[in-house]
Formats: C-alpha cells, structure tokens, sequence
C-alpha cells in the first residue's frame, strides 16, 4: 500500500512540473508532452548506437588502412598494366567502329536487337552507340522482335542445306534404310502372301492408333489431332519433286511448314500440362470435331470466334465507366470483342 501511495505521489509530483500544478489540462498539451518525451527517447538511443557505429567503423577503417599500406606496392604495377589493356580495347573498338560505313553500322546495331537511328543522331554517334552496345549487351540469338523475320531465315537455311544436298541425302537414306528392313521381314514370302501381310499390319496399326485415341482425355485428343496434320503435311513436303522444291513456292511452302510447326510447340506443351483455359479448350476442341468432318467453314467459324470473339462493343473487354455491366463475369475468350484481343 505504501509503495502504491508513493507511486502516486511522484505521478502527482510529475504532473506538476510538467504543467505547473494546473488542476485541468487539455488532452493536446498531454499527447504534445508525450511526443516530446518519446522523440528525446529516440534522440538519445540513435546518439548511442551512432557512436558505437562510428567506433566500429574507426577500426575498420584503421584495418583497411593497415592492409592497403601492405598491398599498395605489390598492385601498383598489376591496376597500370589493367588500366592501359583497357584504354587499348576501347581505342580499338573504336577504329573497328570508325572504319565501318552508315549501312554496315545499322544492320550490327539490327542484329543487336537495337534501333538503327535514335532520334537527332547523326553517323558519328550511331558509330560510337555501336561501339558501347558492342562491349556492354551480351545478344541473346533466341530473342526476336519486330525485325526477325523468321521465313527468310528458314529459307536462308534450306537454301545452305541444298546447297551441301544434307536434307535431300539424309531423307534418302532413310527411305532406303526402312525399305531394306520391310524386305528383309518378308523376305521368303509369295506376292499374295506380302499383300495379305501388309494389309494385315496396316489394319493393326490403324487399330491400335483408334484404341489410343478413344483413351485419351479431350486435351491429348486436341494434341494429337493437330500433331498428326502436321506429320500428314510433313509427308506432302517430302514427297514433292526436287524441282519443285527449289523454287520459290516450294521454298515458302517449306517454310511455312516450319514455322507453323514451331508455333505449335507451345500449345502442345501446354496441352501436355493441361493447362489450357477451359474455354479455348472448348473451342480447339469444336474446330477438331469439325475438321473430322471435313466441315471447314464451321471450323474456322469457330476459330474466329476463339480469336476476336462475337459479343457486342459494350460488352467487350474494355470498361465505359466505374461500374461493370450487367452478366460481366460470364464473358469468356469467346464471347470477347476488343480490337486489341491476342488470338
């Protein structure tokens, strides 16, 4: 009781001083009184821990002091050789970068991913972007933009192969290879026999694919259709005749074939992970559905409303106003309309 009785006590005595035995003060003096007390708090504890910083720093510094003393000698020698290998590179990237004409600097500056003239930039400047883009980007080949124009690559690419006759020679080879094989298997056996057998084992293969295909959830269904178009339009493109294919519509079409089947990789892992949205799902699956039917218009009907959708404007993906319409959260990719929408 007593220790209470002096707790109050010094409480009262405190108060006191602080607001000079008034009898009523008002709650802003208390919390103004209050900050000052936490703010001469904080004002003490930040001196202590920035004089135990400043001690700590001192000694680190005296070490460092030390150790540098000892090294100085030893590195003088290696930062000058270093600093007069650097002042070469720079001089001769920039006699590289000097010697080179306006067109041969933009297309290096192109093939860098970069832009061919920035904005008030005159030949010597492009030449001197040049030289520091070539020694501070690192290019990453698989990168690609608005400049990668990916069918004269492929055709540059089928025009070397023909050039060496690897692609003609390989397919060859095969050919010949699985030919030798079917031989040796029905070797032995009379015409009618050969016939009966290879009809026999088409029938079994068709049958095991069909068995395959009716065990196989929507997604691979989706997979494998579009995998077996591919491989069906691949046959077409080896079996063309060698004339055709050095031309140019043999090269484009050859080309288009690889670029479509490289698009298609994304979709097939995606649909290997069934991670495709329910509602492109459901529209890949109805284009299928309709090839299989050789109804093409209906597919790409289909295909038009995955891609840009059917839904009037207001109902589209772009908000007028601070409310949602009416029914906003059933649209879907197809029932989507928007200038902008990613097909």
């Amino acid at each position: 009781m007593e220790a209470l009785k002096a707790e109050l006590a010094a409480k009262r005595k405190l108060k006191e001083q602080e607001f000079g035995g008034r009898k009523y003060v008002k709650r802003s003096e208390i919390e103004a009184m209050r900050t000052a007390r936490l703010l001469e708090a904080t004002r003490k504890e930040n001196d202590s821990k920035g004089k135990r910083k400043e001690d700590s720093e001192r000694t680190v510094v005296e070490d460092k002091k030390e150790a540098d003393e000892v090294d100085t000698s030893a590195n003088t020698q290696t930062s000058t050789s270093f600093a007069e290998k650097t002042k070469a590179a720079e001089a001769a990237s920039e006699e590289d970068t000097a010697g080179l004409s306006n067109e041969e600097v933009i297309r290096r500056l192109r093939a860098l991913g970069q832009p061919a003239t920035l904005f008030g930039e005159n030949p010597e400047d492009r030449a001197s972007r040049l030289s520091y883009v070539s020694k501070n980007i690192s290019v990453n080949d698989a990168a690609g933009g608005q400049q990668k124009n990916i069918f004269g690559l492929l055709i540059r690419e089928m025009e070397a192969e023909a050039k060496r006759g690897v692609h003609a020679e390989q397919t060859k080879k095969e050919k010949k290879e699985k030919n030798e094989k079917e031989d040796k298997e029905l070797e032995g056996l009379t015409e009618e026999e050969v016939e009966t057998e290879i009809a026999f084992r088409r029938a079994a293969e068709d049958l095991a694919k069909k068995r395959a295909v009716e065990a196989m959830t929507i997604p691979q269904k989706i997979g494998h259709y579009f995998k077996t178009v591919l491989e069906a339009w691949e046959k077409d493109i080896e079996t063309m005749p060698e004339t055709f294919s050095r031309t140019k519509e043999g090269k484009l079409l050859k080309a288009t074939f690889d670029t479509t089947k490289s698009f298609m990789q994304v979709l097939f892992k995606t649909l290997k992970r069934d991670a495709l949205l329910d509602d492109l799902q459901r529209g890949l699956w109805l284009i299928v559905q309709a090839m299989q039917k050789r109804d093409y218009r209906d597919a790409m009907d289909v295909y038009m409303r995955c891609a840009i959708g059917n839904a009037p404007w207001p109902i589209g993906v772009t908000s007028v106003g601070i409310h949602d319409r009416s029914a906003r959260e059933k649209i879907q990719a197809q029932s989507q309309a928007h200038i902008m929408h990613d097909e």
